[in-house]
């Protein structure tokens, strides 16, 4: 489970290299809605599916600092930010990089803490 202060900044990409910086307190689920394109912009347009980088960040503040910093950068430079961590640019998510496997809350939830019963391991079979 997240801490509720906690934020994050990400990197999607497409298949064709194409990639977008973001912020968000709730990184799985904001994946997902990039997977699924629920919402409208960027992302969507592009197909910027795959979670190739993440960081999290004590707080929004300094998450949304470090957004504009990347947004800044050459593109070159943010390809080895994302090398850093993730060499082949497997998406993150679907290689549980980070144990989740999520099922999202709405997004009128959002800002309420996960039910524990929504994460599981990708290895543990669903009951």
């Amino acid at each position: 489970m997240q801490n509720p202060g906690t934020s994050y900044i990400y990197i999607m990409a497409s298949e064709t290299g194409t990639i977008y910086t973001g912020v968000t307190n709730d990184v799985e689920s904001r994946v997902f809605e990039h997977k699924i394109g629920s919402n409208k912009g960027f992302t969507k347009k592009y197909h910027c599916k795959k979670l190739v980088y993440f960081k999290e960040m004590d707080s929004i503040c300094d998450a949304i600092a470090m957004e504009k910093k990347i947004k800044g950068w050459c593109r070159w430079k943010k390809e080895r930010l994302i090398r850093s961590q993730n060499p082949t640019w497997n998406d993150l998510q679907a290689f549980g990089s980070r144990p989740f496997n999520y099922k999202p809350r709405s997004i009128a939830s959002r800002n309420k803490p996960p039910n524990p019963t929504q994460l599981r391991h990708p290895e543990t079979p669903r009951s």
